[in-house]
């Protein structure tokens, strides 16, 4: 079975919601939810790699840190998807 680790975070303040641009991942922003990943790696001591993935209503803007985020989704394919009643 797939154990799926949910990190919510909230956006940065000043950020305005109802923006129609993709979102920018920072470099501060990604060291955070980095550092959130292995906290949760040494503190349930798996021995499985944790997955960082983005779900957003555009996707990412792509610069160097959203590149190293492995898989972004954004609400369209969720809404899109056969599988959903």
């Amino acid at each position: 079975m797939t154990k799926i680790l949910t990190i919510f975070t909230s956006f940065r303040s000043g950020v305005p919601y109802g923006r129609a641009s993709p979102y920018e991942v920072t470099q501060h922003y990604l060291t955070e939810l980095l550092e959130k990943v292995k906290l949760f790696k040494e503190s349930s001591k798996t021995r499985k790699s944790p997955m960082l993935t983005f779900v957003t209503s555009l996707g990412l803007k792509p610069n160097s840190c959203a590149r190293q985020i492995p898989k972004s989704i954004t609400l369209d394919v969720l809404y899109n998807s056969p599988n959903l009643p």
